[in-house]
């Protein structure tokens, strides 16, 4: 029998590559109205902000909640560790 050579598996994945990446957009939007000085002033954590407006217009954009995730730090709590 006839095994593809190593050539056209990088062939193949290639297209198939270049067809995954075709079938994404980005548009890339620079927001000029106020920065991380202004969020903080109001009593917020630039990163939460942000993360809160990513939630809002996923929901917005598709009618639900999707997945996020917050690190944390560690410092606060005993030896570093959250179950204490």
């Amino acid at each position: 029998f006839d095994l593809p050579t190593v050539d056209e598996h990088i062939a193949k994945a290639n297209s198939h590559l270049n067809q995954l990446v075709g079938d994404h957009e980005l548009n890339v939007q620079s927001f000029q109205g106020y920065g991380s000085n202004y969020i903080k002033k109001a009593g917020f954590s630039p990163d939460a902000y942000v993360q809160m407006a990513i939630q809002l217009a996923t929901y917005r954009l598709w009618g639900q909640q999707g997945a996020t995730y917050e690190a944390t730090q560690m410092r606060p709590f005993l030896h570093g560790r959250t179950e204490t």
